[in-house]
């Protein structure tokens, strides 16, 4: 698993020096990463150019604390920069003492040889914006610009002629500038008719016990529906509307919360009875149709104690995790708990203790 980074932006983990190029790189990479949504769901309509405002500074949270979410990040950034993302390598990756200081530059483990291959590529923004502009000459095709993670440059798409807009770029465009032109199904005119015929149908997804977000994503040309709710409802909703091709029905996890809320306390103790503070308390529903975004992360108090306000009232697995520290700074979580129990949190509130032996 990797280390999570759960330091505040003004603690010493977040000002790591560096050099002026690792930083302007380290930026560019989330510019670029805003701009091609990173996998992400992101509204309707189509993205285009390259955000200067709303640049993330670390991760949410939330999501920082827990270690699966962690891997997963960090998978699916190797993944969108072209480097090696299997399971197995990026847990050794995290283990490697030489890939932590990426984590201060980049937000994730990396090796050396891997930092220097980001550093070694080239994107411009500038280059983005002049394809970008060609493209919107030609509404009726064009489908879409953006950063090419993986070799550089820029990738356009369109859904033809293709070969007249490759040539066209290449007598518009400086010598050398790396432009990726493809062939794909659907114009984003077309895309966003698809996402209006989705969207005004919202009353159906209402009648199945679903709510759903439509978009699509710069880099990928088809139509995604994100729904809360029953998870059988994925072939439904694709055979509604005939099971195109442009389609991608995804589920997004169980419905809001509907029953009562209550706060769940737990008190740690070591075997002497003394609190344990600094530990982090995760909270998960045993039950998976349970929705439960929970807090930030929740970390045992001076008198060991871990306070989880307005929970839905069900069944909780809890785990309790020690920090990890580099430098007496909080650079995590250690992935493997030292104490996991279950807990049911009654509607009127529950308060118990356990006793940790370490």
């Amino acid at each position: 698993m990797l280390p999570v980074i759960g330091a505040a932006a003004s603690d010493p983990a977040w000002a790591v020096p560096g050099s002026g190029q690792s930083r302007r790189l380290r930026v560019f990479l989330l510019v670029i990463l805003v701009a091609t949504g990173c996998g992400q769901a992101t509204p309707s309509g189509p993205t285009v150019g390259v955000p200067t405002a709303g640049i993330p500074t670390k991760p949410d949270a939330t999501d920082a604390a827990d270690p699966d979410a962690e891997l997963a990040r960090a998978i699916a950034f190797r993944s969108r920069f072209g480097l090696r993302s299997d399971r197995d390598w990026v847990e050794t990756v995290a283990r490697d003492a030489a890939a932590q200081m990426a984590v201060h530059e980049f937000g994730f483990p990396l090796l050396p040889f891997e930092v220097a291959d980001l550093a070694s590529r080239r994107w411009d923004p500038n280059l983005l914006a002049d394809v970008t502009g060609y493209g919107l000459l030609f509404p009726e095709v064009y489908a879409g610009a953006y950063i090419n993670l993986e070799a550089g440059g820029v990738v356009v798409e369109f859904s033809g002629p293709v070969e007249r807009h490759r040539t066209a770029l290449a007598n518009l465009l400086p010598d050398g500038s790396a432009v990726d032109v493809r062939e794909v199904e659907w114009s984003l005119a077309e895309l966003e008719r698809f996402i209006g015929r989705v969207e005004a149908d919202q009353a159906w997804f209402s009648s199945i016990g679903v709510s759903a977000k439509v978009g699509h994503r710069v880099n990928e040309n088809w139509v995604f529906v994100k729904f809360k709710g029953r998870p059988d409802a994925e072939r439904l909703i694709e055979d509604r509307f005939g099971s195109p091709s442009w389609l991608d029905a995804e589920w997004d996890g169980p419905p809001p919360w509907a029953g009562p809320r209550a706060t769940l306390v737990i008190k740690v103790r070591d075997q002497r009875g003394r609190p344990l503070p600094g530990l982090w308390c995760d909270a998960q529903p045993v039950d998976p149709m349970v929705d439960d975004p929970g807090e930030d992360v929740i970390a045992t108090d001076e008198g060991g104690i871990c306070d989880l306000r307005t929970r839905p009232a069900t069944v909780y697995r809890i785990r309790l995790h020690q920090p990890l520290r580099d430098n007496r700074v909080n650079t995590g979580w250690d992935p493997t708990p030292i104490k996991e129990f279950q807990v049911e949190l009654q509607p009127g509130g529950t308060a118990t203790e356990v006793v940790v032996t370490r």
